[in-house]
């Protein structure tokens, strides 16, 4: 279904925080950009990913804070007032205005009850001028943990499997767009007279039994399965029933008696009513058109929290130029910057997060159970353990963000362990998701808590060796040195399949001395190499896996391992046109192409015209692709087989760093030690040059207008 389409005259457009919120994402009817180079059924239109076009919001509705004043000013607002400013400009599409100083915040910003407002936007004067400090959360976002600002829709049974639980008649088809409700699910309630024209559903499926060595959904674990380490860890999670690992989440667009239509079409080649399909959603409408810009969320103070921010049953939202800081000690620390569960079309644009955990669970941003079609762009992570995570997440992107220095020493366990910060899948039904021009050390694919399907990397660089070795200001718990395990630039585990690897830069020149090091028997004990760029299709990551699940069950056996190796993951994979530092040569090995795969074959004859592939879901060159403080302008692409004279060394030259990764190290002067601690970061001073006072016109543009 076609979005509505707007053209974008020519006239000057002024974009809150200088148009860093532009996502310029085209709704034409055309072949997909990875036409040629993917097959039809690893991929999906990515081009509307996203909150859409962010169009201005230039008037305040109400103002809060003395003006005037420096960052450090205690300025007497409490999160109260903020919440009640927020609710009284709700729907007006305007701001509510944040003067620069300190906000201490006592209590949580919404939840308990207390639905957050649509329609409008809070705003500071700056990351660096307005920070919202919290000292205390007064409630959980519904039912998950202690969270600093819950940005949700106020349905007390907004958690899927304690909403709306309804079971699907018919309709239940790869592309369908419509489908026939059924009655309430065992065990559940729920009517479809709870649904309105514009609610989410999360539609979800029983996991399979058996695997059928193609796609196959599973998050079972020890006595009663063997796809996952740990057991499912999304929303259904539910004990004593079969997990639900795939799902979608879509938009209602009209309802009649029984029969529902919605956008976009279901994703999934397996969707089947042999699985006996649920349809959940919230009572309530979802919050819509929300915007947090231009300033500081710190939980320094919070300890051990869930979240930072979570967005619960939200769509076309949006997070930009905003600095999330947290605190770094273990158990100590929020264990999440951005938590993004059950939503659609979310954009965090153009932000920095600092800080987590040195262990599991120190995650920046995390897209979850179910969150579909969402962006992540041009973001900056630093000193946190894993930045960008998918868990049970469906066709999101993320693409030109940088991460610097995984903090991870495993509880103080593993502190020589590499952690990766571009989780592609990290739960059971991940798919269809892209990871496009992003900087950093590793991106993994792992079966932790169950399998996934589909997720494409595209024109990545990604080193494979996290060498930060010191603390900010020499505080402690970091490693004892470069790290030396797990230290390949790709993990994709057992039960991974059918992703495509195409026009990356994977490696460190000298470190590396194997290509791949692929599971060649299902024996369930780990002989790779952690000197390979690929290391695929392993039950575990290495020989000590994780032997209990969030159920509280074992693996079977003393010793054994949950996960058996995956000999389908290698040869379901495309690896096409990626330079290693190992063969330092563009691979374009025909047994590379997956041509023979089962099911989901790549294609005979891949494109190897590089340059005709700039991105799988920009149309152009993005407005935000300026370097500014004299730095020598990059190409656009700026990673891949088509790229010469790189500013990254050790890549042959096929890889420059992207505007986040300049920013962090050019514009801010951070370093990849470790020592780097909290940098005063605005997407203004990194993206546009001093002497740009608005960014160029767009026109001759298409897209979709969140706010008219």
């Amino acid at each position: 279904m076609l979005r509505n389409r707007i053209i974008i005259s020519p006239v000057k457009v002024f974009l809150i925080s200088l148009g860093l919120g532009l996502c310029f994402c085209s709704s034409m009817s055309e072949g997909q950009r990875w036409s040629g180079m993917l097959a039809p059924s690893r991929a999906i239109d990515w081009s509307s990913a996203g909150a859409g076009i962010i169009l201005p919001r230039t008037t305040i509705c109400q103002t809060l804070g003395v003006a005037g004043q420096a960052s450090t000013y205690n300025q007497s607002v409490t999160a109260a007032q903020v919440a009640s400013a927020l609710q009284t400009c709700a729907n007006t599409n305007e701001v509510v205005y944040l003067n620069p100083g300190t906000y201490t915040m006592t209590s949580t910003l919404f939840g308990g009850g207390t639905a957050t407002p649509s329609k409008v936007t809070l705003r500071g004067a700056g990351p660096s001028q307005t920070i919202l400090k919290w000292s205390a959360t007064s409630n959980n976002c519904n039912g998950i943990d202690a969270t600093a600002f819950c940005i949700y829709n106020g349905d007390s049974g907004s958690m899927q499997y304690s909403a709306n639980v309804l079971t699907v008649s018919s309709g239940m088809t790869q592309g369908s767009t419509s489908v026939v409700l059924g009655a309430a699910a065992a065990g559940y309630s729920g009517s479809v007279s709870n649904l309105h024209v514009g609610s989410l559903i999360a539609f979800n499926q029983a996991d399979r039994i058996s695997d059928n060595g193609n796609w196959y959904p599973c998050g079972t674990h020890g006595s009663t399965g063997v796809c996952s380490q740990q057991g499912v860890a999304n929303a259904w999670n539910v004990s004593g029933q079969t997990p639900r690992g795939q799902m979608q989440i879509v938009t209602v667009t009209g309802i009649t008696a029984s029969t529902i239509t919605f956008t976009p079409g279901l994703y999934a080649p397996n969707w089947s009513g042999t699985q006996t399909p649920y349809a959940t959603f919230s009572s309530t409408l979802p919050v819509t058109g929300f915007g947090l810009e231009n300033l500081q969320i710190n939980t320094q103070s919070l300890g051990d929290i869930q979240g930072m921010v979570e967005l619960m049953w939200v769509t076309n939202s949006w997070v930009q130029n905003v600095s999330f800081i947290n605190a770094v000690a273990l158990n100590a620390a929020s264990r999440k910057h951005l938590e993004v569960t059950s939503d659609t079309h979310i954009s965090v644009l153009n932000s920095y997060f600092y800080g987590s955990q040195p262990s599991s669970e120190g995650y920046g941003v995390d897209l979850m159970w179910g969150t579909s079609d969402s962006l992540v762009q041009n973001n900056i992570s630093q000193h946190e353990a894993s930045a960008w995570m998918n868990e049970t997440s469906v066709g999101n992107v993320f693409a030109y963000n940088y991460a610097v220095d995984n903090f991870y020493t495993g509880a103080g366990t593993d502190p020589n362990w590499q952690q990766c910060d571009m989780y592609a899948s990290h739960d059971d039904g991940d798919y269809y998701s892209l990871y496009e021009g992003n900087v950093g050390i590793c991106i993994g694919l792992d079966d932790i808590h169950g399998s996934s399907f589909g997720q494409t990397l595209f024109r990545n660089y990604v080193n494979g060796r996290d060498t930060a070795t010191l603390c900010p200001g020499g505080g402690t718990g970091c490693g004892t040195g470069s790290k030396t395990q797990n230290t390949e630039a790709v993990q994709d585990l057992a039960y991974s399949r059918y992703n495509n690897f195409a026009l990356n830069v994977f490696g460190t020149a000298g470190y590396f001395t194997a290509y791949k090091a692929a599971a060649t028997s299902t024996t369930n004990t780990y002989a790779g190499s952690f000197n390979a760029i690929y290391q695929i299709g392993w039950g575990d990551q290495n020989s000590t896996p994780f032997t209990n699940a969030i159920d509280g069950s074992n693996c079977p056996g003393s010793g054994a391992t949950c996960v058996n190796n995956d000999l389908d993951v290698d040869s379901s994979n495309i690896y096409w046109g990626n330079y290693d530092t190992v063969n330092a040569a563009v691979e374009t090995n025909s047994s590379e192409k997956a041509s023979s795969a089962s099911t989901y074959p790549g294609l005979g004859s891949p494109s190897i015209l590089w340059s005709s592939y700039s991105s799988f879901y920009l149309s152009a060159k993005p407005s935000w692709w300026i370097f500014p403080n004299g730095t020598a302008a990059t190409p656009w692409p700026g990673i891949g087989p088509d790229v010469t004279s790189g500013n990254i060394s050790g890549t042959g030259g096929y890889a420059y760093l992207n505007p986040a990764a300049n920013c962090y190290l050019n514009v801010l002067g951070g370093k990849t030690d470790g020592s780097t601690g909290v940098l005063n970061f605005d997407a203004n001073t990194c993206y546009y040059s001093a002497s740009a006072a608005s960014p160029n016109s767009p026109s001759g543009l298409t897209g979709t207008a969140v706010i008219q």
